[in-house]
Order: structure tokens, then C-alpha cells, then sequence
């Protein structure tokens, strides 16, 4: 519940340019933003990916590998296409 909390607020306060919901406090939406990754990261993915793990089921873990994969290259080649790769 918490997490769903920092994310609807990240949302709110990007949802328009300009001050919104913080009142310009940014080290307090860096905070905001760290903790939402924590929680996320922590809370959620390794949690569903030790039950998955304890019940022996590996195909999910590595679809959610190839996926997490798949993205990471999607975003690094969409970000700068003038940059190579060596």
C-alpha cells in the first residue's frame, strides 16, 4: 500500500508542469522516488521471485529475465541512437 501511495503521488506531482503537490521541496521527491524503487525492488520482485523459486518454478524466472533484458535493450538503443556500442 505504501508503494501505490509514492507512486500516485510521483504522479500527481508530474502530472503537470510546475509546482504541484511538494511545493518545490525536490530533495523531498528524490526521497519519494528512492523509496518507491526500494520498495518496489525489495518488496515485490524479490519476493515474488523466491516464491516462484521455492515452488520450482523456473520458466517464470527466466521469462522475467529475458523480459527485464529485452526492455533494458529497448530502452538503451530508443535513448540515444547516435551512441555505438564497442
Amino acid at each position: 500500500m505504501l508503494g501505490t501511495a509514492f507512486s500516485v503521488l510521483i504522479r500527481l506531482e508530474l502530472s503537470a508542469p510546475g509546482v504541484q503537490f511538494l511545493q518545490g521541496d525536490h530533495q523531498l521527491f528524490n526521497v519519494i522516488i528512492t523509496a518507491h524503487a526500494f520498495l518496489m525492488i525489495f518488496f515485490l520482485v524479490k519476493t515474488l521471485s523466491l516464491i516462484n523459486l521455492s515452488l520450482n518454478n523456473f520458466y517464470y524466472i527466466f521469462k522475467l529475465i529475458s523480459n527485464y533484458l529485452f526492455n533494458l535493450i529497448c530502452v538503451y538503443f530508443s535513448s540515444d541512437s547516435s551512441t555505438v556500442i564497442i
